[in-house]
C-alpha cells in the first residue's frame, strides 16, 4: 500500500530564485500505466504503475532583458537543477534538468540537461512534436541558439530562429559512447499588426560516432564499423554531418568512414520540415513532414506522412473553453505506398522511421524521443512505426477549477518487416484546483481501451508548490 509523501516547504536560502516542489502518486488497475499518464513527461513517469514520487528544483532565469530605455541588455545568465525520485515498483533517482545558460544579446548558450521540445507545433497541448517531443529524459548537450524570434529590418516583419547543438547519448544497446547532433532554422513572415504569421523551416538530427564490439564482428562489402568504430575520425565525419549533402559533392575517404555509411549518410539521420500559420493571434495551423531518407523528401515519396494540427486559443480570459487542439498523425506510407498504391522508390528501401541498422532506434533511456506513437520493445527495437491516429485536447476553466480533456484513437500497423493491425483508444480527464498556502492539487484519471495497450484505468494525484524568493 503506497502513501503520498508529505510535501516539503521551501526555505529562503537564495534570493531571486524559483523553488519548485512536487509530490504525487501514480497507480493503475493493470501492470501498465495508461498512455496519457506516462507519455511526454520527459521520462519521469514509469510505464509500470504503483509509485510515489518527489521532485524538487531551483532555478534562476534571466533578469529583465530590457533596460529602462527599452534597450536589450547585452549579457545575462541563468541556471536550474531538478531532482526527481520514484519509489515503489520502480525505484529511480533522475536528474531531468541541470544546466547553466548564458545570453549575449539574441544568442543563448547552454550546457547540461534541459527540458525542451522542437518544431513548429502547439507547445502545450500537442500529442508530441515529431522529432523531439519531450517523451524522453533530456540528453546532456552543449547548445547555441536564438531561443526567441529575431527580427530583421525596421519593422521586424521577417524574423528567424536557429540553433546548433552537440550531445552525448552515452552507452545504449550495442553502441558505446555515441553522440547527438542537432541543428534547425525557421523563418517567419508577419504583417504589420501580426494578424497573419507564416512560418516554415527544417530541423536535422543525427546519432553518430561510438564503438561497438558486436558490430566489429560484422564484415562484408559494406562493414558497419572500422575496427569497431563508427566514426574513427570524428572531426572528419562531422563535416558530413554538419553539411549532409557535402558527401555527394566531394566524396568520402573509405579509410576514414565505414562502408555502411559511405554509400548513404554518416550515422542515423532524420528530421522534419515544419510549416505553420497563425491567424488573428489565436488560430494556428501546422504540419510536420518527417524525413528519414533525404531523397524521399526531395522526391515527395512520403508526401502523405506527417502530423497535421489545428489549435485555437480564446482571447477572453474568463471563458470556459480556453484552448483546443486537434491533430491527425499519419506515418503509414513511409514512401513505399502513396495514396494506397505501391510505388517503387529508393531502390526498394523505405523510411523506416526512428529505426536503424546500427543505432537500433531513436531512444534515450528506453523512451522514444519523438512522437510517442512510435513504439519500441525492451531491446530498443522499433515494433510500431506505421500509425494512423486522431487526437483532440481541450483545456478550460470553471471558476477556480482548471480542467483538461484528451482523447485519442489510433490504428497501428507495426512495421513493414513485421506487420500488425491493432486499434486502440485512450482518454484522459485532468483537473487542477488551488489550495491554501499556495499549493495546487492535480488529479488525472486515464483509461486505455483496445489491443495495443492493456485495457487499464489509472490515476495520478499530485501536489505542487512554487515560490519565487
Amino acid at each position: 500500500m503506497l502513501s503520498c509523501p508529505t510535501l516539503l516547504l521551501a526555505q529562503k536560502i537564495l534570493h531571486g530564485h524559483t523553488y519548485a516542489f512536487r509530490t504525487g502518486l501514480l497507480a493503475a488497475s493493470k501492470q501498465s500505466t495508461p498512455f496519457f499518464l506516462h507519455t511526454n513527461q520527459f521520462g519521469l513517469m514509469p510505464t509500470q504503475p504503483g509509485i510515489a514520487y518527489l521532485s524538487a528544483g531551483i532555478s534562476k532565469d534571466y533578469d529583465s532583458l530590457l533596460t529602462l530605455k527599452r534597450k536589450l541588455k547585452p549579457f545575462n545568465y541563468g541556471y536550474g537543477i531538478n531532482v526527481h525520485a520514484n519509489m515503489g515498483k520502480t525505484n529511480q533517482i533522475l536528474l531531468p534538468e541541470a544546466y547553466l545558460k548564458l545570453r549575449f544579446k539574441h544568442l543563448e548558450f547552454y550546457g547540461g540537461r534541459r527540458k525542451e521540445i522542437q518544431g513548429l507545433t502547439d507547445s502545450t497541448l500537442s500529442s508530441g512534436a515529431y522529432v523531439w517531443s519531450g517523451n524522453a529524459l533530456p540528453v546532456p548537450k552543449l547548445q547555441i541558439s536564438t531561443p526567441n524570434w529575431v527580427g530583421w529590418g525596421p519593422y521586424k516583419r521577417l524574423s528567424y530562429k536557429a540553433g546548433l547543438s552537440h550531445g552525448w547519448f552515452g552507452t545504449q544497446g550495442i553502441i558505446e559512447n555515441y553522440y547527438l547532433h542537432q541543428k534547425w532554422l525557421y523563418l517567419k513572415i508577419s504583417d504589420k499588426k501580426q494578424k497573419l504569421q507564416l512560418m516554415g523551416g527544417i530541423n536535422h538530427q543525427t546519432q553518430w560516432g561510438g564503438y561497438s564490439e558486436e558490430l566489429k564482428k560484422v564484415g562484408g562489402p559494406f562493414p558497419p564499423t572500422l575496427n569497431g568504430y563508427l566514426a574513427p575520425n570524428p572531426l572528419y565525419s562531422y563535416q558530413f554531418i554538419l553539411l549532409p549533402f557535402l558527401q555527394k559533392l566531394i566524396g568520402i575517404d573509405p579509410t576514414k568512414v565505414p562502408g555502411f555509411d559511405g554509400g548513404l549518410a554518416i550515422g542515423n539521420q532524420l528530421g522534419s520540415i515544419d510549416l505553420s500559420a497563425i491567424i488573428n493571434q489565436n488560430w494556428q495551423f501546422y504540419h510536420q513532414k518527417p524525413f528519414d531518407f533525404a531523397r524521399s523528401l526531395v522526391n515527395f515519396n512520403n508526401i502523405e506522412d506527417g502530423i497535421y494540427g489545428i489549435a485555437w486559443k480564446s482571447k477572453q480570459p474568463k471563458t470556459i473553453l480556453q484552448h483546443v487542439v486537434g491533430e491527425f498523425i499519419y506515418t503509414k506510407s513511409q514512401g513505399l505506398y502513396r495514396f494506397g498504391k505501391y510505388r517503387m522508390s529508393n531502390s526498394g528501401e523505405y523510411d523506416d522511421y526512428f529505426s536503424h541498422g546500427q543505432y537500433q532506434s531513436w531512444t534515450y533511456k528506453n523512451r522514444i524521443m519523438g512522437t510517442p506513437f512510435i513504439l519500441t520493445d525492451d531491446t530498443r527495437r522499433v515494433v510500431n512505426n506505421r500509425v494512423k491516429a486522431f487526437y483532440i485536447a481541450i483545456d478550460g476553466q470553471y471558476n477556480s477549477l482548471n480542467f483538461m480533456i484528451k482523447a485519442l484513437h489510433s490504428s497501428n500497423y507495426g512495421r513493414y518487416s513485421s506487420p500488425v493491425d491493432v486499434a486502440s483508444s485512450s482518454f484522459l480527464l485532468a483537473v487542477q484546483y488551488p489550495l491554501p498556502y499556495q499549493l495546487n492539487l492535480s488529479l488525472q484519471i486515464s483509461q486505455d481501451i483496445g489491443g495495443l495497450f492493456k485495457n487499464a484505468t489509472g490515476f495520478h494525484i499530485s501536489f505542487t508548490k512554487s515560490l519565487i524568493l
